[in-house]
């Protein structure tokens, strides 16, 4: 090759340098508008994929935990997909309907930063427990009373008023149903004791349960008596009344 050929084509290849160099240079500088640009995109991918039933909702979740107002556009979305999925169980049951469970769950798991929008979540579930609960799909029966009992455990729902709706359950023939009601009541009530000593929870209490006692609903009165003495025999709760 040409001597004159080849220090030409040596200036090129510092040139390129340079010229890469420099654009490295640029780039540091507005790497803050870049970080914004990756984090919208972050965003939109995340979207993306929540929008589909299939994708892993507790990665959105736990994008929601770390900033609960930068989601709430998106959490709009998700309360108009739970009130289509919600139609869309009511026309068929007794179908084992997975997007109306995962939608319910999900919002459960949310409501702490949702309050005012989801105020709606566990009233439509309780009735639909008590319309449907006998002839639902037993995954969807339990999807459903998960979804209140999250509720119930972050503290949103009255503690008096959730016992005594899930106490009603025991109606339901559904033997895993009513061990998973029952754990959570035992464990429901003694954590209620635990954070009140004063006698106005006590007095609450009784009144429940003496109603339930006396029920109408001969189910429900059992249950409401073989957990009294599950709970006197854990020594959560020997009051003399």
């Amino acid at each position: 090759m040409p001597k004159g050929r080849s220090k030409s084509l040596a200036n090129l290849k510092n040139k390129a340098k340079t010229a890469d160099a420099s654009r490295s240079k640029t780039w540091e500088k507005k790497m803050p508008y870049a970080k914004i640009y990756s984090k919208n995109a972050e965003k939109k991918d995340l979207l993306k994929n929540v929008g589909k039933f299939e994708a892993d909702l507790n990665l959105f979740l736990s994008k929601i935990h770390e900033n609960p107002s930068h989601f709430k556009e998106e959490m709009t979305e998700k309360i108009t997909e739970f009130n289509d999925a919600f139609e869309k169980f009511k026309e068929k049951t007794q179908v084992k309907d997975e997007t109306f469970t995962k939608i319910s769950v999900f919002l459960a798991n949310t409501i702490e930063y949702y309050r005012k929008d989801l105020t709606f979540l566990v009233p439509t579930i309780c009735d639909t427990l008590s319309s449907y609960g006998n002839i639902m799909h037993p995954f969807v029966r339990m999807k459903c009373v998960q979804t209140i009992t999250i509720v119930a455990k972050k503290g949103l729902w009255d503690p008096i008023e959730s016992i005594t709706f899930l106490i009603r359950l025991f109606i339901i023939k559904d033997k895993e149903l009513r061990t998973f009601l029952s754990k959570h009541v035992v464990s429901a009530i003694k954590k209620l004791l635990e954070k009140n000593k004063d006698n106005k929870v006590k007095t609450k209490l009784t009144v429940m349960f003496n109603e339930l006692l006396t029920d109408a609903n001969e189910k429900v009165s059992k249950a409401t008596f073989i957990l009294l003495t599950e709970i006197y025999k854990k020594a959560i709760w020997r009051d003399k009344k």
